[in-house]
């Protein structure tokens, strides 16, 4: 080997090993940011938080016009914003009494307040694909995906679905209890 070609691999490694350092840091920063502002203040925000930047017709659009129309005063959150600004966006989930959700959740980072109620309106019509817990990754340890894909889908209080069949088969697929089945349609 070239002196080059071991300079090159150890900076390679440097350059991981820095990034693993500053993303666990980013992470704990996130975290510590929403456990403080969920004690220091109270939970009464509504929020919505939309997933995708195109979400002009999309469920969070909808709740909220609907919510502009009664004068509900609300937070409306993207992914945009969260990627610009990771522990303002945080920040502002803390305050959450409800927050709404289409797809990505928050709760795969931080265990929510236990004061706030998430409520998932799903951001697909129906269950065309597989969901939450029923859509594991085959080339993962199985007990690993379970506990990868609860993580991510922790603290769901209501899941808003189109019928009583959709409504199976995501209580299924999430493990919910059928009375936190919010069923339109």
């Amino acid at each position: 080997m070239h002196v080059a070609d071991i300079t090159k691999k150890i900076s390679n490694k440097l350059l991981k090993k820095a990034k693993f350092v500053y993303i666990s840091i980013k992470k704990r920063i996130i975290i510590l940011t929403y456990i403080s502002i969920s004690h220091l203040f109270p939970q009464n925000k509504i929020v919505l938080y939309a997933s995708s930047h195109n979400d002009i017709f999309g469920n969070i659009s909808s709740i909220a016009r609907a919510l502009q129309k009664k004068n509900i005063k609300f937070t409306l959150l993207t992914q945009e914003r969260k990627k610009l600004s990771p522990v303002f966006f945080y920040a502002v989930l803390a305050r959450a009494r409800v927050l709404v959700i289409d797809a990505d959740s928050p709760a795969a980072l931080v265990r929510l307040h236990p004061k706030t109620c998430l409520i998932h309106c799903w951001h697909a019509g129906g269950a065309y694909k597989k969901i939450g817990l029923d859509a594991k990754r085959k080339h993962c340890n199985a007990d690993d995906e379970e506990k990868r894909i609860a993580r991510i889908h922790r603290c769901i209080s209501y899941f808003v679905c189109s019928s009583q069949e959709t409504a199976k088969i995501y209580a299924r697929a999430f493990r919910l209890d059928m009375s936190r089945m919010l069923v339109f349609g």
